[in-house]
């Protein structure tokens, strides 16, 4: 069994190239990361928040709409697992694309939802979309930047994304 000092001498590791803090601040990609970290917890959280109330409003029962928070929260959990596993086969412009598509289209069908079984798909697939958002815009971060100032970037752009689930 190879130990890591002897594997790391036998394969040969492509340098990643790593950006600073400050040489990030001076690239669109970075205010476009920064932008899409508020709007998404923003919708995400906004939609969320009001989730019982909405279902209760449209006469579906209390404890249901409770249960479908619950589910929610559960395929959110295992969505992040799911959307962690698909980044390293699949580009991560085109997954973060997709959960952005995947959370309209899921909020498009929340306009239509009034029966508990329809609660619960609901719960289910803007768990799934809306907990990739998280893994993904690490996944864009690290790709982007590199890992050498993963910390001190992530530090940057953290007080955006509080903004936005304050939105």
């Amino acid at each position: 069994m190879p130990t890591p000092s002897t594997l790391s001498a036998q394969t040969p590791v492509a340098e990643e190239f790593c950006w600073t803090l400050s040489e990030a601040i001076r690239t669109p990609a970075l205010w476009l990361l920064i932008l899409g970290s508020i709007v998404a917890p923003a919708v995400g959280a906004g939609v969320t928040f009001h989730m019982v109330a909405y279902f209760t409003d449209m006469g579906i029962e209390t404890t249901v709409a409770i249960g479908a928070i619950s589910i929610f929260a559960l395929t959110g959990a295992g969505g992040s697992v799911i959307w962690g596993f698909l980044s390293e086969r699949v580009p991560e412009r085109f997954l973060a694309s997709s959960v952005m598509i995947l959370t309209g289209a899921t909020i498009l069908y929340l306009l239509s939802v009034r029966t508990t079984a329809e609660a619960f798909v609901f719960a289910i697939l803007f768990g799934i979309a809306v907990r990739g958002e998280g893994a993904l815009f690490n996944v864009i971060q690290a790709q982007y930047y590199g890992r050498g100032s993963f910390g001190a970037i992530s530090g940057f752009i953290s007080p955006f994304r509080m903004l936005g689930l304050g939105f």
